[in-house]
């Protein structure tokens, strides 16, 4: 995702990556999202299960913003 913010050169682009991360670390009952949201769902999930997880997070994570 870091490298789809470079490519677009956009500051709110930035901003989402930085409130999914907040978001993924609330949702996995850890203190900070300092290890990044790949980490913490690797961490959580299992590497096995990371993409499918991803994109359950992503969207779970959409859907509140939107609220």
């Amino acid at each position: 995702m870091n490298g789809w913010i470079e490519a677009r050169d956009n500051e709110v682009d930035e901003n989402l990556l930085m409130k999914f991360d907040d978001f993924v670390a609330e949702k996995f009952n850890e203190g900070s999202s300092s290890s990044g949201w790949c980490n913490l769902i690797v961490k959580h999930c299992g590497e096995e299960d990371t993409l499918v997880s991803f994109f359950d997070i992503y969207s779970e994570f959409l859907e509140n913003i939107e609220e």
